[in-house]
C-alpha cells in the first residue's frame, strides 16, 4: 500500500483516483471536494498524471457498473466514494513547527473530518501528537513534523487498504456458493525489482519473489522428481538453482527480517544501528553482500540477481505508524461506513503488547505472515504456472532487449524446467483414468479384467518402444508426443461415432420434420382447395342469380309487354264503345229533336182547336201535367222508329240492347278478374297486399256505377208511360195491358240479373217488406226530370258512369 503515498519516478499511483477525478459529475465533485489531480500531493510527486493508453472517464463508468453488478446501493457507491477522496485530501495535509508539529491547512484538514464524519479539532490531535495509556494515566507526546507526515500517510494507507478489504468481501459474499463452492485463484506474482534506489518496499516484493520462486521449483523439480521415485522409474535427477539458502538468509531466526523487527522495537534504534547488527550477522552468508564503498547500504543475491538495500527509512517504515489513537477516532465516526471499516482491528495497548510474544506488529512481520497463508493456499491446490517475460525495462512496445530476456529465463528456472519437460514424462494418469479416457480405442478388442494390461496392449498398438512411455505402479506416464497420437486417434474415432450418431439422429428428425412437412402441405392443399370450392360456389350462385335476374327480367317484361297489349286492347274496345255510345246517343237526340217537333206541330193544331173548343182547351190544360202528355212523348219516340218496326218492338229491342250489353260488360270483367289473379300469382306478398286494397277500391266503385246506371234505367217511369198510353187508348187497352204486364215482368227479371251480375246493393225488395206499388214508385222521377237528364248526357256534361267507372280502374290493371 506504500505506493498510495509515494510512487517511483514516471509512475502513477492506483488508477482508480484519476478515474475519479476524470469521471466525476459536477454534483459529486461539489459533494467530494475534488480539484485537477495536479493538486494531490499523493498525484503529483511522481511528474507522471497522464497516461495516453488509458481512458480514465471510461475506467470510472465501467468502475460504477462494477459497483452496481455488486448489487451495492447508491448510498454504499458515494461512501466508497468518499473514502477516495479523503485518501487524497489526507495527503494534502501540512504542518509546521510550533513546539512540535502542528496542521497548517485547516481548511483541508475540515474537508478531510467533513469525509470522515469525525471532529475536526479530534483529528488535527492525532495526526499531531503520540497518546498512550501508561500505567492507568494518558500521556501525550507531541510529534515532529516526520513524524506527523508518517502519521498522515498511515492513516491514508489504512483508509485505502480497508476499503479494498471490504470491497474483495462483497465480491466474494456475491460468489460464494454453498459447501461445495470450487474456485478457480488467479495470483499475479510481483515482478523483481532491482532499481538504481531499492528502499523497503522492493526488500518485501523480491522476498515475496522468492518465496514463490522456491514454491514453483519445489512442484516442478522436487515434486516431479519425487513422483517418479515412488512409481518405481529409472530416472537420473535434473540439478537446478535452489534458492532455499537466499530464503533462510532473510526468514531464519536471527535473519534479516528478526533482525529488522528486533530494532524496530527499540525506541532509540536507527538505520545505522541496524545495518551494522545486519554486517556483523550475516557477513559471512555467500547470499549477503556488504558493499565496499557505501557505508548505507547491504545486498542479497537473488535467484534473479544480486541487489543492493538502501537502508535509510527501513526502521520508520517498518514500524506501524497508524496507532491506536487514529484507530479509535476512525471508530468513533458518525459515519456506519467508516464504522464498519475498521471495527474488525483490534487495539495494540501496552497491556496487550507486553502479553503478546512479538510486540507489536511490524508491516514486514504482517508481509510475512500474509506470505505464508498464500503459500498454504497454494498447497492445497492444483497450481498451473503462467511466466511473464518483459521484453524491456522501458515500457516500449516494439523493444526486444534479448541480454534481459534471457536473463529472465536464467533467473526464473525457466531453463531447467525445459530440461526437465524434455527428460521427464508430464502426462501423469492413473489407470482407470486412462482406460476411461481411451478405452474407445480399443472397441474391437477383447476387455481385460486388468487395467494395466489394457494399457500396455494400447502402448503396444500405438508405439511399441518405451522411449515415450511408462507403466508405473499406480499410473501412466506419457509424454506429449504419444499424447498427441492418442488424442489424434481418439478424435478420429470419436469423430466417427459422432457422425454416425448424427446420421441417425438427424435421419430421425428430417423424417420427423417430413411427416410434420407432408402434413402441413396436406392441410394447406385441403385448405386451399376448399378455398377454390368456395370461390367457385360464389361464382355459380353469382351466375345463378344473374341469369334469375335475367329469365325474371324477360317474363316481367314478356308480362308487361302482354299486360300494355290487354290495356291497349281494352282502351281500343273502350274508345270503340264510345263512338257507339256517342253514336247512339246522337241518334237518341236527333229522335228527340224529331219528337220535340213533332210536339210543337201538336201543340200548334190543340191551340187552333182551343180557339174552336173551350172545353177541349179546359181539358188540355187541366191534362198538362198528367201521364197523357209522357204518353204523348213515348209514342213520338216509337213512331221515330221505322214504320215496318212495331212500337214493342222497338221497346223490347231497347232493353235486350241494354241486357247484352250488361252481359258482355260482366264477361269482360270476368275476364279481367282472371288476369288480375294470374297477375297476383306471380307477384309477392307486398304487391298481392297492395293489389287486394286495390281491387277492393275498384269492386266499390263498380257497384256505385252499377246502382247508378240503374237508376238511370228507371223502368219504374216506363211503365208509367206505358198505363198513361193505354188509358188514352182504350181500343187498345187489353193489349197494352198485356203488353204492360209482360214488359214489367221482363224489366223485372232484367233487374234481378243485373242485381246479381253488378252486385248491386243487398237492399230489401220493396215488395217482400210489404211495400206497395204506390209506395215503390213513389221516387220515380218525372218525364221532366228524365228529359234534363237526357239533354245532360247529350250536351256531355253529365259523363256516363260506366265508362268513368272504367277509366278510374284502368291504371290498376
Amino acid at each position: 500500500m506504500n505506493r498510495v503515498v509515494r510512487q517511483n519516478p514516471g509512475e502513477r499511483n492506483y488508477h482508480i483516483f484519476y478515474a475519479l477525478l476524470a469521471g466525476a459529475s459536477t454534483e459529486q465533485r461539489e459533494a467530494l471536494c475534488l480539484s485537477p489531480p495536479e493538486s494531490y500531493q499523493y498525484l503529483n510527486q511522481s511528474g507522471c498524471i497522464t497516461d495516453s493508453t488509458i481512458n480514465d472517464k471510461l475506467t470510472f463508468q465501467h468502475v460504477l457498473g462494477g459497483l452496481s453488478t455488486l448489487q451495492l446501493s447508491e448510498s454504499c457507491i458515494r461512501n466508497v466514494l468518499q473514502v477516495l477522496s479523503a485518501v487524497l485530501l489526507t495527503g494534502n495535509i501540512q504542518f509546521l513547527t510550533a513546539g512540535g508539529a502542528a496542521v497548517s491547512t485547516n481548511t483541508v484538514l475540515g474537508q478531510l473530518a467533513n469525509m470522515l464524519c469525525v471532529d475536526s479539532s479530534l483529528l488535527s490531535e492525532v495526526l499531531t501528537q503520540k497518546s498512550m495509556m501508561l500505567r492507568g494515566e494518558l500521556i501525550s507526546t507531541p510529534l515532529t513534523i516526520e513524524q506527523a507526515e508518517d502519521s498522515r500517510d498511515s492513516l491514508a494507507m489504512a483508509l485505502y487498504s480497508r476499503l479494498f478489504d471490504w470491497v474483495l468481501r462483497c465480491l466474494n459474499k456475491r460468489i460464494h456458493g454453498d459447501s461445495s463452492f470450487r474456485s478457480i485463484c488467479i495470483l499475479d506474482i510481483f515482478g523483481f525489482e532491482n532499481f538504481e534506489v531499492n528502499r523497503f518496499e522492493q526488500f518485501n516484493i523480491n522476498y515475496a519473489n522468492e518465496k514463490l520462486q522456491e514454491y514453483f521449483n519445489k512442484h516442478i523439480f522436487c515434486l516431479e522428481q519425487l513422483e517418479y521415485s515412488k512409481e518405481g522409474l529409472e530416472w537420473e535427477n535434473v540439478n537446478w538453482n535452489d534458492n532455499g539458502e537466499c530464503l533462510d538468509l532473510i526468514e531464519m531466526r536471527l535473519g534479516l527480517l528478526a533482525l529488522l523487527n528486533e530494532e524496530s522495537h527499540f525506541p532509540k534504534a536507527t538505520d545505522a544501528t541496524l545495518l551494522e547488527k545486519l554486517h556483523s550477522q550475516h557477513l559471512r552468508n555467500q547470499f549477503y553482500v556488504k558493499p565496499r564503498m557505501a557505508t548505507h547500504q547491504f545486498g542479497v543475491k537473488h535467484y534473479a540477481g544480486e541487489v543492493l538495500y538502501e537502508v535509510s527509512g527501513f526502521l520508520e517504515k517498518n514500524r506501524d505508524t497508524f496507532r491506536d489513537d487514529i484507530l479509535n477516532l476512525l471508530k468513533e465516526s458518525r459515519s456506519d461506513f467508516v464504522y464498519e471499516l475498521f471495527e474488525r482491528i483490534p487495539c495494540q495497548n501496552v497491556e496487550s503488547l507486553r502479553n503478546s510474544k512479538h510486540g507489536r506488529l511490524t508491516v514486514s512481520l504482517q508481509f510475512k505472515n500474509s506470505l505464508h497463508s498464500l503459500m498454504s493456499t497454494l498447497s492445497t491446490c492444483n497450481p498451473f504456472f503462467v511466466r511473464c517475460i518483459k521484453p524491456n525495462n522501458n515500457k516500449m512496445p516494439g523493444q526486444f532487449d534479448w541480454q534481459l530476456v534471457l536473463q529472465q529465463l536464467r533467473y526464473s528456472g525457466m531453463l531447467e524446467t525445459v530440461r526437465i519437460r524434455r527428460r521427464g514424462f508430464p502426462i501423469r494418469l492413473s489407470f482407470q483414468d486412462f482406460y476411461s479416457r481411451y478405452r474407445v480405442l480399443l472397441r474391437g478388442s477383447a476387455l481385460l479384467d486388468d487395467m494395466k494390461g489394457w494399457c500396455l496392449q494400447l502402448f503396444h498398438r500405438y508405439n511399441s518402444a518405451e522411449s515415450n512411455w511408462r507403466i508405473g505402479k499406480t499410473k501412466v506416464f506419457l509424454r506429449e508426443c504419444l499424447e498427441a497420437v492418442l488424442e489424434k486417434q481418439r478424435d478420429s474415432e470419436i469423430l466417427k461415432a459422432v457422425t454416425l450418431i448424427q446420421a441417425h439422429v438427424l435421419g430421425y428428425l428430417k423424417r420427423r420434420q417430413f411427416r410434420r412437412l407432408l402434413q402441413s402441405i396436406v392441410v394447406l392443399q385441403k385448405s386451399f382447395r376448399a378455398l377454390l370450392c368456395r370461390r367457385r360456389y360464389l361464382r355459380v350462385r353469382w351466375a345463378s342469380v344473374v341469369f334469375q335476374k335475367v329469365l325474371k327480367g324477360q317474363r316481367v317484361r314478356r308480362m308487361y309487354k302482354q299486360l300494355l297489349e290487354d290495356q291497349r286492347e281494352n282502351w281500343r274496345r273502350e274508345e270503340e264503345r264510345r263512338r257507339e255510345e256517342d253514336k247512339r246517343r246522337e241518334e237518341a237526340q236527333r229522335i228527340s229533336q224529331s219528337a220535340d217537333a213533332l210536339d210543337q206541330s201538336e201543340s200548334g193544331k190543340a191551340s187552333q182547336q182551343a180557339a174552336d173548343s173551350p172545353e177541349e182547351d179546359v181539358a188540355s190544360s187541366a191534362s198538362t201535367d198528367s201521364p197523357e202528355e209522357l204518353s204523348g212523348e213515348v209514342l213520338s219516340k216509337v213512331e221515330a222508329f221505322p214504320p215496318d218496326v212495331p212500337a214493342d218492338t222497338a221497346w223490347e229491342g231497347e232493353e235486350a240492347w241494354q241486357v247484352e250489353e250488361i252481359l258482355r260488360l260482366e264477361r269482360e270483367m270476368e275476364l279481367l278478374r282472371r288476369r288480375k289473379e294470374e297477375t297476383e300469382r306471380s307477384l309477392g306478398a307486398e304487391s298481392q297486399e297492395r293489389l287486394r286494397r286495390l281491387r277492393d277500391a275498384i269492386d266499390a266503385q263498380a257497384s256505385r256505377a252499377a246502382q247508378h246506371f240503374l237508376h238511370v234505367l228507371n223502368f219504374h217511369e216506363i211503365d208509367e208511360c206505358v198505363r198513361s198510353i193505354e188509358s188514352t187508348l182504350p181500343d187498345t187497352h187489353a193489349h197494352s195491358q198485356i203488353h204492360t204486364q209482360t214488359h214489367a215482368q221482363a224489366a223485372g227479371r232484367e233487374e234481378e240479373d243485373v242485381d246479381e251480375g253488378l252486385g248491386a246493393d243487398d237492399s230489401p225488395n220493396p215488395s217482400e217488406t210489404g211495400q206497395s206499388d204506390g209506395q215503390r214508385t213513389s221516387g220515380i222521377r218525372s218525364g221532366d226530370e228524365s228529359e234534363e237528364e237526357e239533354e245532360l248526357y247529350a250536351s256531355g256534361a253529365y259523363a256516363a258512369p260506366y265508362p268513368a267507372t272504367r277509366s278510374q280502374s284502368q291504371p290498376a290493371l
